[in-house]
């Protein structure tokens, strides 16, 4: 909706004060969550760097990821957007070989790493989604009804409503995240549930999606099949482990 801020010194783009603002956030979150920790200086500096190194991993796959869905629509591999999971599959890959391979000791384990960084993750997520809704990227399809708003036509990145309404999916999704963030706030296996809900939810708003996500199968975008996948596996480990839980006893 507002592409660029205009300054004196040039257009600063919204998406990427959005996106820094939600690292402030992350960060922030994390910070509050290891108060009651035994060493909080000695976790954070265990834990910050590693935040770092994933986000460029994270922004690496999500470049690749994005170019191999586009594949079919450029006739070729051409780097040209980023797609969040991508992103989340090249950070949850990146923390899970930098914990496994620290030297360092901490007091907590993998599986409560991945749980403690998830709502902080769920904040990044969402300013960074608030920024698609402020660049108008990640839009929906045109509509007439009330949820209906005008974006602005972006030539720059050849984008063009040309005053027809269209889902904000983007805030759509925001809405979402705060729902998961609200939920996750309160149950103990918080990264497996973020992955659940999210994955659900990323399948409806794909519904109402009108740009170029690429596709692999012209029936199913890449983020439904990708949610659907994700649902099952943390569906299906979520019942084993209970399965083994009760078997245990």
């Amino acid at each position: 909706m507002i592409p660029y801020i205009h300054t004196p010194w040039g257009n600063v783009s919204t998406f990427s004060i959005s996106v820094i603002v939600g690292i402030l956030s992350m960060f922030t979150v994390l910070h509050i969550l290891l108060l009651h920790s035994i060493d909080r200086g000695k976790e954070e500096i265990f834990i910050f760097p590693k935040i770092v190194i994933c986000g460029l991993c994270g922004f690496l796959f999500a470049g690749l990821f994005d170019s191999v869905n586009k594949i079919k629509v450029y006739g070729k591999f051409q780097i040209s957007g980023i797609s969040f999971y991508g992103g989340l599959f090249g950070a949850i890959i990146c923390l899970y070989v930098l914990l496994k391979f620290s030297k360092q000791k901490t007091q907590y384990n993998m599986n409560e790493w991945y749980n403690l960084l998830t709502l902080p993750l769920i904040s990044f997520h969402l300013f960074g989604r608030f920024g698609c809704f402020l660049g108008g990227c990640c839009y929906g399809k045109n509509t007439n009804s009330i949820f209906g708003m005008v974006f602005p036509d972006n030539p720059e990145h050849g984008i063009f409503h040309n005053g027809a309404k269209c889902y904000p999916t983007q805030l759509f999704e925001v809405f979402a995240l705060i729902i998961i963030f609200i939920v996750v706030l309160f149950v103990k296996n918080k990264f497996e549930i973020y992955l659940l809900l999210y994955s659900v939810f990323r399948f409806i708003i794909e519904i109402f999606r009108g740009d170029n996500r690429g596709y692999i199968i012209e029936w199913i975008s890449p983020a439904q099949m990708t949610s659907v996948i994700i649902f099952l596996i943390v569906f299906i480990w979520i019942a084993f482990k209970h399965n083994k839980k009760h078997f245990l006893l």
